[in-house]
């Protein structure tokens, strides 16, 4: 059974980048079996056909066969860490959910459950004022909510460690395999339906207590986050056509000069235009983050794992190139104010 504090303080990236070291050593162990066919016994069997050289020949191709072999079973390693860690992922936001929930209703935990004003020290009598009882049982209603939330993270976490669990005993006992047929279709089988089964418990198929009894997390599309996320490309785009304006306004003051065959003042919209245009890319990307803060504190997701955090989240992307591109404007605009126009030869 998985703890609190254990999911609370895990480290999810770390088994995510243990998954991907296992995908490398199983693409350096295929690469090393190739090698040896092609470059070992593929030679040998050419040029030395005695005895000798065929029991050379077996001796390589066992080994290419326990390379390759392992290959497989390093995969199936990689496909069960990467679900536990997925897996993992999902259990540990619910978890840091039910802690951001317990916050706002003003409780602590203590020993992985919510406690409260009236914890352990119940109102009773007929004395008790109304407002004690109400306040009472609202408490009731936040604590059940909060544990509610600690018990299905901490139930998934233990299905899935348990799963991972068993299976990866059962991989490092298949560490001598060589034949290359029961690595690929009995063991990495085998693991990858342990890896569906691991990321099938997180999806919920039927209603669990939690959602019966008003415990489910809250829905991450609100008419907030929708209008956020629509916000991060409106500002982008804005800030953009914001900053190429200045060019109009530039080329505007510059023909209005020269109408009047004298110099005018640099016009303070150019200004303003050049600064709004790096605010707007600015504003963006902050109102992106307070989102993804937003996501991950009151609803313990991510940016991808809701449609406005993925809009927000992909054009934002957007703002590596434009506020870069907005600074420059800027730095045009103030060029253009002190090197001022050549009204021409006519004047």
């Amino acid at each position: 059974m998985v703890a609190y504090h254990d999911l609370y303080d895990c480290r999810v990236d770390q088994w995510q980048k243990a998954a991907d070291d296992w995908v490398d050593l199983a693409r350096r162990s295929s690469s090393a079996c190739e090698d040896i066919r092609a470059q070992g016994k593929k030679p040998l069997d050419d040029h030395w056909a005695d005895a000798t050289g065929k029991q050379a020949g077996r001796r390589l191709e066992d080994l290419a066969d326990r390379l390759e072999s392992g290959g497989d079973i390093m995969k199936g390693v990689a496909m069960v860490v990467d679900a536990l860690a997925h897996s993992m992922g999902l259990a540990q936001r619910t978890l840091f959910h039910a802690t951001e929930l317990a916050r706002e209703h003003g409780l602590s935990i203590e020993d992985g459950r919510a406690v409260g004003a009236y914890t352990g020290a119940a109102p009773v009598g007929p004395n008790v004022p109304q407002n004690v009882r109400d306040a009472y049982t609202k408490e009731l209603g936040q604590i059940s909510q909060v544990n509610g939330l600690i018990e299905e993270a901490l139930r998934e976490a233990s299905q899935a460690d348990a799963k991972a669990s068993a299976e990866l005993d059962k991989l490092a006992k298949t560490i001598n395999v060589s034949d290359t047929s029961q690595a690929h279709n009995e063991i990495l089988v085998e693991a990858s339906h342990v890896e569906f089964e691991i990321l099938r418990a997180d999806i919920t198929v039927s209603p669990s207590p939690a959602a019966s009894d008003g415990t489910a997390r809250p829905r991450a599309v609100t008419p907030g986050t929708v209008a956020a996320a629509l916000l991060v490309p409106l500002l982008t785009v804005a800030g953009v056509a914001t900053s190429l304006h200045t060019q109009e306004i530039e080329h505007g003051w510059a023909g209005r000069q020269r109408e009047a065959c004298r110099h005018l003042p640099f016009p303070m919209a150019e200004y303003v235009a050049g600064w709004a245009g790096v605010g707007l890319g600015l504003a963006a990307v902050a109102v992106c983050v307070l989102l993804a803060r937003r996501l991950r504190g009151r609803y313990g997701r991510r940016l991808g794992e809701s449609w406005p955090g993925l809009v927000a989240g992909t054009t934002v992307w957007f703002n590596v190139l434009a506020i870069p591109m907005e600074l420059i404007q800027l730095y045009v605009v103030y060029s253009a104010a002190a090197a001022g126009i050549n009204l021409g030869d006519g004047c």
